[in-house]
């Protein structure tokens, strides 16, 4: 199966800005921003359905010693957050209260087996990952 040319064009656009914005951060010293996570999942659905990005989710909760792992060492990281920025509309959901109902249906609707678990468009992934794989997975991620 071909992909579609305007899918091409849309990753050569996504690697060309990330090579753009890793050139510049080399050039200049400066580092991307942080990732602007959004925290309204409805929000960012509309954003994600204006802009014809994919959805990164990052599902996590305050008592996940992981979650915070994955804040230090893969979503700090200058080309993550470079990728993201070029190619997603990022989202954090708060598991933190797993008693509360609308935290269960939450769970339930998007398939959540553990924390943190990362949905970049098609692909999944339940655990800690580092900067390295996740830029594959992100580059990888069809919406």
């Amino acid at each position: 199966m071909r992909p579609q040319p305007r899918t091409w064009l849309r990753a050569l656009a996504g690697i060309a800005s990330v090579q753009f914005l890793s050139a510049h951060a080399a050039a200049t010293g400066e580092v991307p921003a942080p990732i602007a996570w959004l925290h309204d999942e409805a929000r960012a659905l509309e954003q994600a359905r204006r802009s014809g990005k994919p959805l990164l989710i990052d599902f996590r909760a305050d008592w996940c010693g992981v979650c915070k792992m994955l804040d230090a060492d893969t979503w700090s990281d200058p080309a993550v957050r470079a990728e993201v920025a070029a190619r997603f509309i990022p989202l954090q959901l708060d598991l933190t209260s797993d008693e509360d109902e609308a935290t269960q249906l939450l769970a339930e609707r998007y398939r959540v087996s553990g924390l943190p678990t990362i949905l970049a468009g098609d692909q999944r992934v339940v655990g800690f990952v580092r900067a390295k794989e996740m830029l594959a997975l992100l580059r990888a991620a069809e919406k």
